[in-house]
């Protein structure tokens, strides 16, 4: 999937771009299972991929790509760029049936979302100011 897109990616100019992969492990498919009564057939983010790019305009790009290229599973789009949640955390989530007809749970930001996804808020400001954020800096 990372190969697929990355060509596809590359053939539509778009230039500067990350795709991170995990498979969920063992424990977060139990928690979701108990905490939400689910059965695994109900888990739709065994595979998932990230897509980092650099603007907004890019992530709804590259979110027309991928539905121009596997199937969207219907109610199964969230748009946190357009409504962020309420910790500031932006991203598209779709997924599809992808290589294999096997489900992914694709996740699409700019590095600044990316940043805040993965840091929090503090990162925001840190990244907006160009003053480079860590967690031990917070802590200073």
């Amino acid at each position: 999937m990372i190969g697929v897109i990355s060509e596809f990616l590359e053939q539509h100019n778009v230039e500067d771009f990350e795709i991170k992969g995990r498979i969920k492990n063992n424990y977060s498919i139990y928690k979701k299972m108990a905490n939400k009564g689910k059965t695994i057939d109900d888990i739709y983010d065994l595979l998932a991929l990230r897509i980092i790019v650099n603007s907004v305009a890019e992530c709804y790009q590259v979110l027309g790509f991928i539905h121009s290229i596997w199937t969207p599973l219907p109610m199964r789009f969230k748009d946190y760029i357009a409504v962020p949640k309420a910790n500031m955390y932006q991203s598209l989530h779709t997924t599809v049936v992808g290589l294999g007809g096997k489900i992914y749970e694709i996740q699409i930001r700019t590095y600044e979302m990316d940043k805040v996804a993965e840091l929090g808020v503090a990162a925001h400001w840190a990244y907006k100011e160009n003053t480079g954020y860590s967690p031990e800096k917070e802590q200073l």
